[in-house]
């Protein structure tokens, strides 16, 4: 009996199960000022294969590494709250490297949940690098 002929499956399976430990979310919280005040952080790691990258006949595949990191900020306390987060969302490609990209974003909320007028305003800031 050969000793390597079972270790292939195993290492797969093995591969396999540490790939889905690793692509679900990672989170953490820090409260304080008497729970006024929330820090969210999360980061993801992910892989795929895109069939088509051009989007046309030609449908050149190529597989694909991506990952995001944000940072989010809440409050609230007394009549008016603020939201905000900062983050980066990117994705590599394994050949076509002229198509990796990075998506910075930040976003600014203020709400006002009680009283005789409630309602928000938010401004978002997205932008697209080579």
């Amino acid at each position: 009996m050969r000793p390597l002929a079972f270790a292939q499956p195993v290492r797969a399976v093995l591969g396999t199960c540490l790939l889905l430990a690793l692509s679900s979310p990672a989170f953490g919280l820090v409260k304080f000022n008497d729970g006024h005040d929330e820090i969210f952080v999360t980061g993801t790691v992910g892989m795929g294969y895109d069939t088509n990258i051009y989007a046309n006949s030609n449908s050149v595949g190529d597989t694909t590494f991506n990952g995001s990191l944000a940072l989010d900020y809440s409050r609230k306390a007394g009549m008016l709250g603020v939201n905000g987060d900062l983050g980066w969302n990117f994705t590599k490609f394994d050949r076509y490297t002229t198509e990796d990209f990075a998506d910075p974003h930040a976003h600014l909320e203020l709400t006002k949940g009680g009283g005789r007028t409630t309602g928000s305003l938010r401004s978002e800031e997205h932008t697209s690098e080579l």
